[in-house]
């Protein structure tokens, strides 16, 4: 997976 679509992937798992 890319920085990009990870960090898009990542947010809102981050934000629960």
């Amino acid at each position: 997976n890319f920085p990009l679509d990870l960090a898009a992937v990542e947010a809102p798992y981050t934000n629960g």
